[in-house]
């Protein structure tokens, strides 16, 4: 009646198993990495037990400093140990601050914490002296460096090289949470007109200017991003494949605040006004506005079949299935062919459906990880055996413009058996 009613009833989606585990406090999951690996495991097969076809993240933690990178480790190892297996993601999940995690005067918790059950000595410190000094230290994470690109991308490169060495390059790689979190709020103050609710080392504030040109900064990289030993081959080497902006709104002295698209009060204006938008929302609102979408339709996932005979001699008529995406920006709206093959060469037809977008008439993008439907197609007289099946989605070239031909084919199998 909980997660199982939640799972039938949205049927093809991207689940995340909890929300930055690493963080010790009340308002994140505040777990160690032996007890998520555990929690992982049941979670994950809980869900594929109800829908097969869901796709299934890791919880993102809250940055991807050496710390956490060691919280994955032992997130990881402790999974192999657990179930003699990898540890089955569809495709992975991060969140990306530059938070400070240790003082280094007491050991005590700074902004980020450390990650739970990790090693205090990997720690990026808080400064302890002359930030001129402190801050281009590479074991330091200052303030005045919450926004620095250089970091910024270290944190993503970080996350892709450690995907790779689990075998996980070819995942998606998804960044769920990003932005700025200090907070900025304006005294209005006469005599120090300068001063505001919470500086950097160096005096400055987290103004709208600020978060304005991180944000711009931010999506420039992750739309540009790419690296043939890294990133993902099937998005042309993109590191990062889908980023969440945090947040739409929250108060403004709470962490985060600084970033909000909304202006207080958002919910008085007409829905839809430009009015509402703080100036980092229009600064959002505009860069959106000039992106030049794109359609890219993905064959992500063909069904393996199995089926039985009564006897020798005899063949069976299987259901063969291939499970397809828009990874582009924009929306499809055309009907397309899909054709099933018994050869890698697609010389051989088994036969082939037409794609007709559903009820909406479209078929939106950024679906990475999401199976947007399925198509079909029985394969009669089936006899005894083990057989490979090719299936090309869009194979009569009817979406025009796709930006990646090279993954509309994929192969499933079928295994007949008296």
């Amino acid at each position: 009646n909980g997660l199982g009613k939640l799972v039938q009833e949205n049927p093809n989606v991207v689940w995340m198993v909890g929300n930055e585990p690493d963080v010790a406090n009340a308002h994140q999951d505040d777990m160690f990495p032996e007890i998520y690996a555990r929690a992982y495991h049941d979670v994950y097969y809980f869900i594929k037990q109800i829908d097969p076809h869901a796709r299934v993240a890791n919880a993102g933690l809250s940055m991807m400093t050496p710390g956490r990178l060691q919280y994955m480790d032992i997130v990881w190892n402790t999974y192999v140990q657990l179930y003699a297996e990898p540890m089955p993601v569809d495709l992975w999940n991060m969140h990306l601050y530059i938070l400070s995690e240790i003082r280094p005067w007491d050991n005590g918790p700074s902004d980020g914490k450390v990650a739970l059950g990790t090693d205090p000595a990997l720690a990026k410190r808080a400064p302890d002296g002359p930030a001129n000094i402190e801050c281009p230290k590479e074991d330091v994470y200052c303030r005045a460096e919450h926004d620095n690109m250089d970091i910024f991308a270290e944190q993503i490169v970080a996350m892709r090289t450690w995907m790779k060495s689990h075998g996980q390059q070819d995942k998606p790689l998804i960044l769920s949470e990003f932005s700025q979190l200090y907070p900025f709020v304006d005294y209005d103050d006469p005599v120090n007109p300068t001063e505001c609710f919470l500086m950097d080392e160096f005096g400055n504030c987290f103004t709208q200017n600020r978060v304005s040109t991180f944000l711009t900064n931010a999506m420039d990289y992750l739309e540009n991003a790419k690296d043939p030993n890294l990133g993902n081959s099937l998005d042309d080497n993109r590191l990062v494949q889908q980023w969440s902006w945090y947040s739409m709104w929250i108060d403004a002295e709470f962490s985060g605040g600084s970033s909000n698209l909304l202006v207080d009060g958002y919910e008085t204006h007409q829905v839809g006004s430009a009015s509402s938008l703080t100036q980092v929302g229009h600064t959002y609102r505009n860069r959106v506005l000039n992106e030049v979408t794109t359609v890219n339709i993905l064959a992500a996932e063909a069904s393996d079949v199995q089926a039985q005979v009564a006897g020798p001699g005899a063949t069976a008529d299987v259901e063969l299935k291939v499970g397809y995406m828009n990874t582009g920006t924009g929306v499809i709206y055309d009907s397309f062919t899909v054709t099933f093959y018994a050869d890698p060469v697609l010389t051989q037809v088994i036969g082939e459906t037409i794609v007709v977008p559903g009820e909406t008439g479209m078929i939106n993008g950024c679906s990475w990880g999401h199976i947007t439907d399925w198509a079909s197609f029985t394969w009669t007289g089936v006899p005894e055996g083990i057989h490979s099946y090719w299936v090309k989605v869009d194979s009569n070239n009817d979406i025009f413009a796709e930006t990646n031909e090279a993954d509309n084919v994929i192969s499933g199998q079928v295994t007949v058996t008296q």
